[in-house]
């Protein structure tokens, strides 16, 4: 999703479309917290040199983003004051390591490998 070309309605309208269908695919019926939903809004928005990530609701009704690339994820969770939870698994042979990076506001997350920017 090249979103740097949508306006911030037709990216809402993508992403909204997107968590419905991921709602829906699994039969679980949680739905995101408005809050969440909007920190993850926000996010985006404001970080638009970021690849487009997967994303899911987890079982709080939090938005979950998810960066990959291969033997590296970078998970964020967005909290409802606003704040994004972040964790790193990194794969090396069979054993994946995960990382609790904790909390941070949303100008102080971990950032992202070079390979998951967008192209400027």
């Amino acid at each position: 999703m090249a979103h740097a070309d949508l306006s911030s309605e037709e990216l809402r309208a993508q992403i909204r479309d997107t968590l419905n269908l991921y709602l829906e695919d699994n039969g679980e019926t949680v739905a995101p917290q408005l809050a969440s939903f909007a920190a993850f809004l926000s996010f985006l928005e404001k970080h638009k040199d970021r690849a487009a990530p997967s994303i899911g609701v987890n079982h709080h009704g939090l938005v979950v983003a998810v960066w990959r690339e291969p033997g590296f994820r970078l998970t964020y969770e967005f909290e409802l004051n606003g704040d994004i939870h972040s964790f790193v698994t990194e794969f090396s042979g069979d054993v994946p390591r995960a990382r609790d990076l904790g909390r941070s506001s949303p100008q102080a997350v971990h950032p992202l490998p070079p390979k998951q920017r967008a192209a400027a």
